[in-house]
């Protein structure tokens, strides 16, 4: 029987019902013309329970970014690219992630990774 990552049923329950729950996760990319064609820019793109979704991408010049989408507020167009498609056909539902994720345990992981690995083209 496989490892719980939950200490009692009230923490999965906690956890099921958090607005802030990684629901669904894509790897997005972007092709330029500049680029002749190659892929110049990707990023994950993740969808929260609660309808918010995250951006989260690594420039050479900025480090470690994250955009926000609020489905309340769509007044930040920047958030979507209209011309990425997913990387790969690399998407994930919650159920297919290694282990339960929230935005916050999301992002501070993706920090701690920006921080160690160096940007690479």
């Amino acid at each position: 029987m496989g490892r719980s990552h939950f200490e009692s049923a009230e923490d999965y329950v906690a956890w099921v019902e958090n607005p802030r729950r990684v629901v669904y996760v894509e790897w997005r990319k972007v092709r330029h013309e500049k680029s002749r064609g190659l892929t110049s820019h990707s990023w994950l793109e993740v969808s929260l329970l609660d309808g918010r979704r995250l951006r989260l991408e690594i420039y050479a010049d900025q480090g470690y970014t994250e955009l926000h989408y609020d489905p309340a507020n769509k007044s930040d167009s920047r958030f979507f690219d209209p011309q990425s498609t997913l990387y790969d056909d690399r998407a994930a539902e919650s159920q297919d992630l290694a282990r339960p994720l929230t935005a916050e345990t999301l992002t501070r992981e993706a920090k701690e990774l920006a921080r160690r690995r160096p940007y690479s083209l």
